[in-house]
């Protein structure tokens, strides 16, 4: 299994230039590591890396005209 997400410039080129008809959402289903895996071996929580995460993209999302519609709290994994 793949442990990121990783996509090539053209990918996301010829992502950002389909036509669609109205705009795009996305649901991010993750599980997060019980300590975050920094390559500088920085110690956070897998939570608190996300939150951080969440900190620095939601200003570069509001940027670019999205927005974070709904975040929700871990209850249980299936």
């Amino acid at each position: 299994m793949q442990a990121f997400t990783s996509f090539t410039r053209d990918a996301f080129a010829a992502f950002r230039a389909a036509a669609r008809p109205g705009p795009v959402q996305m649901l991010n289903l993750i599980r997060l590591h019980e300590r975050a895996q920094y390559p500088d071996e920085r110690e956070a929580s897998g939570t608190d890396a996300f939150a951080a995460y969440g900190r620095i993209s939601a200003p570069v999302l509001a940027r670019l005209g999205g927005r974070i519609l709904w975040r929700g709290d871990f209850e249980q994994a299936l």
